[in-house]
C-alpha cells in the first residue's frame, strides 16, 4: 500500500494558504481545508486547481517541505472575480457581463482617479463625473446614481445624494477593478440597478513594498484660440506614497496622496489630500479582523455652465467654491466556523462636511452594518450567500432648507449558485429591501405623501452559464432592480444664476429589470490568446427618475421627476487579448456598444416631447449616445512599452431643450453634431526600481463635450515617475 502525505497549498507571492483548492488524485476529488492543507497518496501524481491560478500536475517526489506554491494565472478567462456572487469565480463562469481592470493599466495611463480608467472601458460612459453603463442613465446633475460603487465590497456612494466621489478611491493601492453590467440589486441593493463598480485594494505580500509616485500634466492651447482664457499654461501635479508590509500576524497598508490642479476651465481649481490606512489581523486560520480608514480634504471651485464666450470661459454666476472633508471608518471581522461556514460583519461610519459659498453646504453621517454568511455544500455542488443590512443616514443641509432628515434602509438577501453538472452553473437570488424616511409632514408648502417616506420591494435574479465546448461559454441572466430616491433628489432646493433646482417631495421609487444573453469565446493558437464576448441586452424601467426642465411661479429650473416608463436595448461586442507575437508581448482590449434608448409612453406625453431638444422630436432618452467604440493596445519591445487608445462616440441627440438657449449651447451642438473621435498615446520604460511613463491625451487636440455647457480637456502631456523600494 502507498503511504499518505499532508501538503499545504499557498499563494506564490503572499505565501498565504489557499482555502478550498481542488485536488484530484486518481478517482478522488478533495479540497484544501481552512489551513490550506490536504492529504494525498504518496508516489501518485495529482492535480491542483484553484480559481485565478495556474493548474499543474504534481508528484510527492517533487515536493519541498511538503509545500506547493501556485502562481496567479495569466489566462484572461481564468481571471478571478468576486462581484457577481461575493465568492471568487473565474471570469469564464460568470452568469453576467463582467470586465476587469488590472493595476498595470491604471499605472500606464497615469490615472489620477478611477473615473479616468472607466471612461476607456467598453459600454461605460462618464458624463461629468457620473458613470453610466449601457445607457442605463442620462445626466442627473450629481444626484441619484444607478451604478453602485463598492470599495472592497462596501457601498461607497455619498449617501445623501447617491453621488460618487471618485477622488476618495486610493488609485495607488488598487489590486483590481471589476465592472458588472446589468441589474444586481439582489446582492447589493438600491443603486445597483444599472451595474456595479467594485474596487478591490491590495493586501501586503511576503515582501514589504514601498512605492513613491510623482506626476505632472501640462495642458495645451485649445484648437480654437478664442476659447483660451489663460496666460500661463494650466497644469496639474500629484504625488503619492504607498507602504505595505506584514508584521507577524498583522497586515498593514497605508498611503498618502496629494493633487493640485490649475484647470483649463476658468474659475476652476482643486487642491486635495487623501490618507488611507488598511489593517488586517490574522488571529488564527479561522478568525481575522481589522479596521480601515479613508480621509479626504478638498478645496476647489468649478462652474456648471460655460459663459457667453463659450468654450473654457466660465459663467461666473454658476461657479461654486467650497471646502470638503470626508472620512470613512470601516471595522470588520471574518470567522470560519467548525462547519466551514464563513461569517462576515462589515461596517462603516461615513462623515461628510461640505462648505459651499452658494448657500449649498451640507453635512451628514451614515452608519452602515452588514452581516454575511457564505457556505459551500460540496456534496450538492452548491454555494450559498446570505446576509442582512442596516443603514442609517442623518443629514442637515442648506440644500434641504436647513431641515434634518433621517433615512433608514433595511434588507435581507440570499443567493444560491449550483453546478448540477460539470459544465453548467445556475444562479438564483432574492432580496427584500425596506426604506423609511423621517421627514416633516410639510416641506416648502408641499404635503409629503406616505410613499415619500416609506417603501419596500421584493426583487429577484436568475442566471445560467453553460460551457458549450473548450473555450466557449454561453450565459443568460435576468435581474430586477429597485431604487429609492435619494434625499437630494426629493428635497434639494437651491438657485444658481437664473436657474433653480426644485424639490419634488412625492417622487416615487423606480423599478426595472435587465435581461442579457451572451457568449464568450476564447482563442489560443501559437502565442495568440484572446476572447471575444458578444451580448444582447434589454433594460426596462418603470417610473424612471430624471431631472427635467420645468417652470412654475418660482421661476425656471430643474426638478427630479418620474418621467414614465423607458426601454433601453442593444448589443455589445468586446475583445480582450494578451499575447506574444514574434516574441513581442501585445495586449489589446476594446469593444463597440450600441443602444436604443426610448420612452415607452412617448406618443401620449406632450410635456415630455416639448422638453426634448431634437426636432420632431425624436424618441430617444436624454443625455445618451447610441454608438460608442473604444479600443486600447500596448506592445513591449526591450522593456519599452508603447500604447494607444481610441474612443469614438456618436452625437448626443437629446438634451433638455431649454438648456440649449443658454450662452449658445444650442448653436454649438448644431455645429458639432457628428460626435467625436479621441486619440491618445503613451510611452513607458522601466529600469531597476524606476519607471517612467509619458501620456499624450487628446493628441489631435479636438473640441468635445460629454454634456452641454462643459468643454472637456484640450491636448495635454503627462509625465509619471515611480520608484519602488
Amino acid at each position: 500500500m502507498f503511504g499518505q502525505v499532508e501538503v499545504i497549498v499557498v499563494d506564490d507571492d503572499t505565501d498565504e494558504p489557499l482555502v478550498g483548492a481542488t485536488v484530484i488524485q486518481g478517482g478522488a476529488i478533495m479540497s484544501t481545508d481552512v489551513n490550506g492543507l490536504v492529504t494525498v497518496g504518496d508516489n501518485i501524481d495529482f492535480v491542483i486547481e484553484y480559481i485565478g491560478y495556474d493548474s499543474f500536475i504534481y508528484s510527492t517526489d517533487d515536493l519541498f517541505e511538503n509545500k506547493i506554491s501556485l502562481n496567479r494565472t495569466e489566462q484572461l478567462l481564468k481571471t478571478a472575480v468576486i462581484t457577481g456572487s461575493k465568492y471568487e469565480r473565474s471570469l469564464e463562469r460568470s452568469t453576467v457581463s463582467i470586465d476587469v481592470i488590472k493595476p498595470q493599466y491604471i499605472e500606464s495611463i497615469n490615472a489620477i482617479a478611477v473615473d479616468e480608467i472607466l471612461e476607456r472601458m467598453p459600454g461605460v460612459q462618464m458624463v461629468d463625473g457620473q458613470v453610466n453603463i449601457r445607457g442605463g442613465a442620462g445626466f442627473s446633475y450629481g444626484a441619484g446614481s444607478r451604478v453602485m460603487l463598492l470599495i472592497n465590497g462596501l457601498p461607497a456612494l455619498q449617501p445623501d445624494a447617491g453621488f460618487v466621489n471618485w477622488t476618495d478611491i486610493p488609485v495607488e493601492n488598487i489590486a483590481q477593478v471589476e465592472i458588472l453590467k446589468g441589474a444586481s440589486s439582489t446582492l447589493y441593493g438600491s443603486s445597483a440597478m444599472n451595474g456595479i463598480i467594485n474596487v478591490r485594494t491590495g493586501y501586503p505580500t511576503a515582501t514589504p513594498k514601498t512605492e513613491a509616485v510623482v506626476s505632472y500634466i501640462s495642458y495645451d492651447t485649445p484648437s480654437r484660440a478664442s476659447f483660451k482664457w489663460w496666460e500661463e499654461a494650466p497644469c496639474a501635479v500629484s504625488a503619492s506614497i504607498l507602504h505595505k508590509r506584514k508584521i507577524r500576524k498583522l497586515d498593514v497598508s497605508t498611503s498618502a496622496f496629494y493633487y493640485s490642479l490649475d484647470s483649463y476651465n476658468q474659475f476652476t481649481y482643486q487642491d486635495r489630500f487623501r490618507y488611507t490606512l488598511e489593517t488586517r489581523y490574522r488571529y488564527s486560520d479561522r478568525l481575522n479582523f481589522g479596521i480601515n480608514l479613508n480621509m479626504n480634504w478638498n478645496e476647489g471651485s468649478t462652474f456648471f455652465l460655460w459663459g457667453p464666450r463659450g468654450g473654457h470661459w466660465g459663467s461666473e454666476s454658476t461657479a461654486a467654491a467650497g471646502k470638503r472633508f470626508r472620512y470613512t471608518i470601516d471595522p470588520y471581522v471574518s470567522y470560519i466556523d467548525q462547519y466551514n461556514g464563513q461569517h462576515k460583519i462589515n461596517s462603516r461610519f461615513y462623515h461628510i462636511d461640505n462648505d459651499n459659498n452658494l448657500d449649498q453646504s451640507n453635512s451628514s453621517n451614515n452608519y452602515y452594518v452588514e452581516y454575511q454568511y457564505l457556505k459551500s455544500l460540496d456534496a450538492l455542488h452548491l454555494d450559498i450567500t446570505a446576509g442582512m443590512v442596516y443603514s442609517l443616514l442623518i443629514t442637515n443641509s442648506a440644500l434641504f432648507n436647513d431641515q434634518e432628515f433621517r433615512a433608514r434602509n433595511n434588507a435581507v438577501y440570499i443567493q444560491a449558485e449550483q453546478n448540477p453538472i460539470e459544465d453548467l452553473t445556475l444562479t438564483a437570488g432574492i432580496r427584500y429591501e425596506y426604506n423609511s424616511l423621517n421627514t416633516p409632514e410639510f416641506f416648502l408648502g408641499d404635503t409629503i405623501q406616505d410613499i415619500g417616506r416609506r417603501d419596500g420591494a421584493l426583487i429577484s435574479r436568475i442566471g445560467a452559464n453553460y460551457k458549450l465546448s473548450e473555450g466557449t461559454f454561453l450565459r443568460a441572466s435576468w435581474g430586477q432592480g429597485y431604487r429609492f430616491p435619494t434625499i437630494t433628489e426629493r428635497y434639494i432646493s437651491t438657485t444658481f444664476e437664473s436657474f433653480n433646482i426644485f424639490p419634488n417631495v412625492n417622487l416615487k421609487p423606480e423599478r426595472g429589470w435587465t435581461a442579457e444573453l451572451g457568449i464568450k469565446q476564447g482563442f489560443a493558437f501559437g502565442g495568440f490568446k484572446a476572447y471575444v464576448d458578444i451580448s444582447r441586452f434589454w433594460q426596462e424601467y418603470d417610473d424612471m427618475i430624471e431631472f427635467v426642465f420645468t417652470q412654475d411661479a418660482a421661476g425656471i429650473g430643474f426638478q427630479g421627476q418620474n418621467i414614465g416608463n423607458t426601454r433601453i436595448n442593444g448589443y455589445e461586442i468586446h475583445l480582450a487579448s494578451q499575447s506574444k507575437i514574434l516574441g513581442i508581448p501585445i495586449r489589446m482590449f476594446g469593444g463597440y456598444t450600441y443602444i436604443d434608448p426610448e420612452y415607452r409612453d412617448f406618443d401620449d406625453n406632450e410635456l415630455l416631447q416639448n422638453s426634448l431638444s431634437s426636432e420632431g422630436p425624436e424618441n430617444i432618452l436624454k443625455y445618451r449616445t447610441r454608438h460608442n467604440f473604444k479600443f486600447d493596445t500596448e506592445i513591449e519591445i526591450k522593456g519599452i512599452k508603447l500604447g494607444a487608445n481610441i474612443e469614438q462616440t456618436s452625437h448626443m441627440i437629446n438634451v433638455d431643450a431649454q438648456l440649449e438657449g443658454f450662452n449658445g449651447i444650442g448653436q454649438y451642438r448644431d455645429a458639432n453634431d457628428e460626435g467625436f473621435r479621441l486619440l491618445s498615446f503613451r510611452l513607458g520604460y522601466e529600469w531597476n526600481d524606476l519607471s517612467l511613463t509619458l501620456n499624450l491625451k487628446n493628441a489631435l487636440n479636438i473640441e468635445y463635450t460629454q454634456r452641454p455647457g462643459l468643454l472637456e480637456e484640450p491636448r495635454n502631456l503627462g509625465v509619471r515617475l515611480a520608484y519602488n523600494m
